[in-house]
């Protein structure tokens, strides 16, 4: 299969079967068996498609309907389009969801507290999991991010940015790769809510090192090796934020 750096072969014959068409969704359904002939030919990021042309011979289509169908792949961040230019495929990324849920939540279809529940499940998890799969590299790297969250604890701006990145860090320490993904896709919303949170606080006169504890307890916990002491401390450390936000006065 050609990638972005292999010399370019032939592009191979699509094989889409003998289902007919339904005219009224003809670029949805090359959509779709373009995705399927994808995940069976097994094709990996930088890998080029057939051409406009070929593709059209191969489906028994036009050129404007293939064109339709990749640009509604490209939408999805599936594949990367340019003119004059076989499609490629796009490395796989949480981008697409990130700005789904973004959306979703300045919509108000998605509350702050939706938000918040579905993490509290899994930053449990994903805290039990790299508990379970411990490394020097790991223990040095929370431990270093919690040191910093206490020392920038009065300055909001930075102690959000430390605060999001344990998060990350934790979720990608879990080595579930869905994990990690699913909490690379909530980067924008998570960081809202910590923006949001942090500011109340400040309005109030509070200190972020109210938080710091927290965070401390779910890093050590994580270091002990000890899956369910992590998934506990990452419990109480998420119900304490979801609770600030489950206030009247925080609605």
């Amino acid at each position: 299969m050609p990638t972005a750096s292999s010399t370019p072969r032939p592009a191979p014959v699509v094989t889409v079967g003998s289902a007919p068409m339904q005219r009224e969704t003809l670029s949805e359904q090359v959509s779709r068996r373009l995705m399927e002939w994808m995940a069976d030919e097994g094709l990996q990021p930088g890998d080029r498609l057939p051409t406009e042309l070929q593709l059209a011979a191969s489906f028994g289509v036009s050129r404007p309907v293939v064109r339709e169908a990749l640009r509604a792949l490209a939408a999805l961040s599936i594949l990367e389009i340019s003119t004059g230019k076989p499609a490629r495929v796009r490395p796989f990324s949480p981008d697409l969801v990130s700005v789904f849920l973004h959306w979703g939540m300045s919509l108000r279809a998605i509350s702050s507290v939706d938000v918040h529940e579905f993490r509290k499940g899994v930053e449990s998890e994903s805290a039990a999991l790299a508990a379970s799969r411990l490394t020097p590299d790991v223990v040095h790297e929370l431990r270093e991010i919690v040191v910093q969250m206490r020392t920038h604890a009065d300055d909001f701006e930075k102690f959000g940015e430390l605060d999001l990145r344990l998060h990350l860090a934790i979720a990608a320490a879990s080595g579930n790769a869905l994990l990690h993904f699913v909490m690379a896709s909530l980067r924008q919303p998570i960081a809202d809510l910590i923006e949001t949170g942090l500011h109340r606080m400040q309005a109030r006169g509070d200190s972020a090192k109210v938080m710091v504890d927290d965070h401390v307890a779910v890093v050590e916990a994580i270091c002990s090796g000890d899956p369910d002491a992590a998934r506990a401390a990452a419990a109480r450390a998420s119900g304490r934020a979801l609770d600030g936000f489950r206030k009247p006065t925080d609605k």
